[in-house]
């Protein structure tokens, strides 16, 4: 079928490409919205550099309006010139006194020459397995079963682990809110995690985990927006409110009130490095090795705004108290990280949980 290559075909190409690259909101890597709009940004480049050739071999009249031109051109390949500029020092500052010097940072050279050993980048050693997550389904609803006869019959997959093979704690507290590393009862978002496969490959243990068969139970009063949540008082505790003095009685002597609303979404952490880690089950009485990146591989106590806040959600202690074992079992190192703006603190926890409990059982 013959189309005109105007905005009515690209505006029929984009409800296309979206229907046909469906991305669900649980979907691996996450950032769905984003990746969705990636993809419909490739469409439009497309778009521009076939209207830019039809007007070269004279076909269509109009040039590229000139705020999308640059969409077109290409990258510069030659190195941009560039300095920096650093502070002087007094002439009698100590030479050991680094504050206020142009320091380079240890790590620089070995990370821009690709050179700096990641959590990934560690060899593989023999007898690697794999682990891939079955997720939720379902945004609210009862785990009635967990069927993994179908998935340990396929070709690499060795094992598959749910809640039930938990010999110890089998959830952290972070704030005051305990959350499962593997759903067991009931399921409260899409995404949650209800169990791991593990196989030879990666791409054996994801065939696992998608041929793992969940059956759910629906619950009723489902909670899908904040007014929703307002409405039926559904909200994590503790509930936390901020206020000085008397609200009501300043908002009855206001001279004036001002009403609005704001809503703020969710905000990715959008790290380099995703989620890694690798458990090595070494020595003897259940000793492991783990290769992480993590933002605090040990277990901390701190004192902030006159409160304690206990950060047992961290992987060594974690791991230790998920497999029931002394936490001088478990040794963490962590190299490096790829990024993590608080990203990589409690979620690694869990997920390290996770992994050494495969590689424990």
């Amino acid at each position: 079928m013959l189309r005109r290559w105007n905005e009515e075909t690209l505006n029929e190409a984009y409800r296309l490409l979206l229907d046909e690259i469906s991305l669900p909101p649980s979907a691996p890597g996450g950032k769905v919205e984003f990746r969705r709009s990636l993809t419909l940004s490739f469409l439009f480049k497309f778009n521009l550099q076939m209207l830019q050739k039809l007007n070269e071999m004279s076909i269509i009249p109009e040039d590229l309006p000139g705020e999308v031109a640059s969409a077109v051109q290409g990258l510069p390949k030659e190195l941009q010139p560039s300095f920096q500029e650093f502070q002087e020092v007094s002439q009698g500052q100590r030479g050991d006194d680094l504050v206020g010097r142009p320091v380079m940072h240890r790590s620089a050279l070995s990370q821009a020459t690709g050179e700096a050993v990641y959590c990934d980048d560690i060899a593989g050693s023999q007898g690697e397995l794999f682990l891939a997550l079955v997720t939720s389904t379902r945004a609210h609803a009862k785990l009635i079963k967990i069927d993994d006869g179908e998935a340990l019959k396929l070709p690499g997959v060795v094992d598959a682990v749910t809640a039930k093979d938990i010999p110890g704690k089998k959830f952290r507290t972070f704030t005051g809110i305990d959350e499962e590393l593997l759903a067991e009862n009931e399921v409260t978002c899409v995404g949650q995690m209800v169990g791991a496969v593990v196989a030879d490959t990666r791409q054996h243990a994801k065939q696992g985990a998608a041929a793992v068969k969940v059956v759910y139970e629906d619950l009723p009063d489902r909670v899908l927006t904040i007014e929703e949540a307002i409405e039926k008082k559904s909200f994590f505790k503790p509930q936390r409110e901020i206020e000085r003095g008397n609200v009501t009685e300043g908002f009855r002597k206001a001279d004036q009130m001002l009403e609005g609303e704001i809503r703020i979404g969710g905000q990715e952490h959008f790290y380099m490095e995703t989620q890694s880690m690798l458990v090595v089950p070494s020595g003897e009485e259940k000793e492991l090795k783990v290769y992480l990146s993590c933002q605090h591989p040990t277990y901390a106590q701190e004192r902030k705004m006159g409160f304690r806040v206990a950060c047992r959600t961290l992987p060594q202690e974690s791991i230790a108290e998920t497999l029931g074992i002394p936490s001088n079992r478990v040794s963490c190192h962590v190299k490096r990280m790829g990024g993590a703006f608080g990203g990589k603190v409690t979620k690694t926890s869990i997920l390290a949980s996770i992994t050494a409990l495969a590689a424990w059982k």
